[in-house]
């Protein structure tokens, strides 16, 4: 017998054990979530002249007042300790030709400077890096820092914001893809 759920005076049915429903294991969950696309970013933070960078799918914004942002970084990177150790992060959500860019802090994460001098980066309040004609660039201070998993979450509040009239790049199940009218 299939149990039912209630949802004001509608009922609801429970999904069965077998077809497209299963436990949630690691893999699984990185499956479902390969099918969902993500706009793409380079995260990035400095501290006592050490810098750094990397590729990224998992921030949102959280809230426009006062303006909030949310990252999502495995806790061994060093982004993520550069961030601990100085406050501040900024966020570079690329445009659809800066590929390569995303490529390069996905396969290597950066703690080289001269990486940095390489594809125009400058910074707007903090001394964290920002990528020169990103669609946005959010400069973020640490208002707080959770655990959960293998990853930290980072809420920024937003100090300082660039912005550009571009498409964003999009990451769908392994691939870079660029953005298409629907219809």
């Amino acid at each position: 017998m299939t149990r039912t759920r209630k949802a004001g005076k509608i009922e609801i049915p429970k999904r069965g054990t077998g077809g497209d429903v299963t436990p949630a294991s690691a893999a699984d969950f990185k499956r479902a979530l390969r099918q969902v696309t993500s706009p793409v970013a380079v995260v990035t933070s400095s501290h006592e002249g050490a810098i750094g960078g990397l590729t990224a799918t998992t921030f949102c914004s959280v809230s426009s007042d006062p303006p909030t942002f949310l990252v999502c970084l495995n806790r061994g990177s060093a982004v993520a300790a550069l961030i601990d150790a100085s406050g501040q992060f900024a966020v570079s959500l690329l445009a659809d030709e800066q590929h390569a860019v995303a490529r390069h802090f996905t396969a290597n994460e950066s703690r080289s400077a001269s990486q940095f001098s390489k594809n125009g980066w400058s910074s707007l309040l903090s001394a964290a890096p920002v990528l020169d004609g990103a669609v946005a660039c959010l400069d973020c201070e640490v208002e707080s820092r959770f655990e959960a998993g293998s990853h930290n979450l980072y809420l920024g509040r937003v100090q300082a914001i660039s912005t550009a009239e571009r498409d964003v790049l999009l990451y769908r199940d392994g691939l870079f893809r660029r953005l298409q009218p629907a219809g």
